[in-house]
């Protein structure tokens, strides 16, 4: 048998309650809600109450709230929801963490005897350059997703992590100030120059959670915003 729009509500009502308003994740915990509770009517001839039940203490742990330090434990959530983004996170700091050694050693060598006030001029104008438009980038996006009026897992993910980038990539920026004095004659360190190639790396993330928060809102394009 199929569940009654009123019942599907409910679900969906259940779900927010659990603080699970991310579409995504949302509308797929609720589709195996739905498809679990009828079949244990169909087997067991449960009520719905009874089979909502049984399945909501099923789910009770994956809907639990809780944090997760990857994702910094200022935000909290579904579990199910903070696993997936905290998953995410890793891949991204993971690739972010190998690019960006693989390039400060290789070129760091080559910088690190060069005594040339031009070359670590340009690389500061550069890095300073593309964390000015990292930062812009980073506002722009915030406000594109927030008129799209619906959250996502990846939305979520972008809340998490926007903020606290968007100050270092101002904090940090040479252009600014250079805390680390990397673009100093003669104060070249690999840890500094680490910190500024993690951040520039780190950078094209933004777009690319962007992209995924837009492909979930045209697989779900068919439904209201009410619905969701």
């Amino acid at each position: 048998m199929k569940l009654a729009q009123e019942q599907l509500d409910f679900i969906s009502s259940y779900l927010c309650k659990k603080e699970l308003v991310q579409i995504d994740i949302k509308m797929e915990i609720l589709d195996h809600m739905a498809n679990s509770i009828e079949k244990r009517i169909e087997t067991y001839g449960d009520t719905f109450s009874d089979a909502f039940n049984a399945e909501a203490l099923i789910w009770e742990r994956e809907l639990s709230n809780s944090t997760n330090p990857i994702i910094g434990f200022l935000y909290s959530g579904p579990k199910m929801l903070i696993d997936k983004c905290a998953r995410k996170l890793k891949f991204f700091y993971l690739y972010t963490s190998v690019v960006a050694l693989f390039f400060t050693i290789f070129f760091g060598f080559i910088l690190k005897d060069l005594n040339s006030n031009i070359v670590f001029e340009f690389l500061r104008y550069l890095y300073g350059c593309v964390f000015t438009i990292t930062l812009s980038v980073i506002v722009i996006i915030h406000f594109a997703i927030k008129k799209t009026q619906i959250k996502s897992s990846f939305s979520f993910l972008y809340k998490t992590q926007a903020v606290g980038f968007a100050f270092f990539y101002l904090i940090y920026n040479p252009l600014f100030l250079d805390i680390l004095g990397l673009f100093k004659n003669g104060n070249f360190t690999y840890i500094s120059f680490l910190i500024y190639n993690a951040m520039l790396f780190f950078s094209p993330i933004y777009f690319f959670i962007y992209k995924e928060h837009l492909r979930v809102l045209e697989k779900f394009s068919h439904l209201k915003i009410a619905d969701l």
